[in-house]
């Protein structure tokens, strides 16, 4: 029996987004021009102190079917 996929939501670091991440529809919009397939951005943080800008897109993982 072939793996059953789970749907989720990718997020990897944004290539062109330059300086802190303030604002997650400025982020968004960067992302979309990347032409990876991205469909949106968010801001994200560690303890909130330095915030990158994140890409977001549809991405499945194989999970053991059974």
């Amino acid at each position: 029996m072939a793996p059953a996929h789970a749907a989720g939501t990718c997020k990897h670091l944004s290539g062109k987004f330059r300086g802190w991440c303030l604002l997650s529809d400025h982020c968004a919009e960067v992302c979309k021009t990347e032409g990876k397939g991205y469909t949106g951005g968010l801001c994200l943080g560690a303890l909130g102190i330095i915030l990158r800008c994140y890409c977001l897109m549809p991405c499945t993982a194989a999970v053991p079917a059974g």
